[in-house]
């Protein structure tokens, strides 16, 4: 296509002889590695025929193998749940995750009121009083680990 345009336009003078003999000489060249291409890869094609025992003129084709099969990738997924499923695995993975729960509590602080009340209620003893009520109240705190934890309960 490219030596047409250039032939075309060497008659028509609007370029020069020495770019269409370039054209010329590119497209040989390109047309004799393509050549050289092909004999190799039919050499080869006998080579392997010969090595197998085949006819040398048996025609075959190879196909890519891909960088991992999918029966390598089920082999990994396979292996990462064993080594998950196994007991002493299991076993660390809850003491790492109750360690873990331990330390978040310790490091909370606890708060705690309680409220208690009695009801009044009628003496018939003439040395008592007729009405009697009591109510308590009981606050403890559990400040945890830390300087920050401190600060959740009052002094004293």
């Amino acid at each position: 296509m490219v030596q047409q345009l250039t032939g075309r336009r060497l008659q028509q003078e609007a370029v020069l002889k020495a770019d269409s003999l370039r054209i010329t000489a590119q497209r040989s060249k390109a047309l004799y590695q393509l050549t050289v291409m092909q004999d190799t890869l039919a050499d080869q094609k006998e080579t392997l025929n010969r090595l197998l025992g085949r006819d040398l003129l048996a025609e075959f084709t190879v196909e890519m193998v891909p960088d991992s099969l999918p029966e390598e990738s089920i082999l990994q997924e396979a292996r990462k749940s064993a080594i998950e499923m196994r007991p002493e695995i299991k076993a660390e993975t809850i003491k790492k995750e109750q360690a873990a729960l331990e330390t978040k509590i310790e490091k909370t602080g606890t708060f705690r009121m309680s409220l208690s009340g009695e009801l009044p209620y009628r003496s018939d003893i003439s040395f008592l009083p007729q009405n009697v009520g009591a109510v308590g109240v009981l606050l403890t705190c559990n400040p945890g680990i830390g300087a920050e934890a401190s600060q959740h309960c009052p002094e004293g």
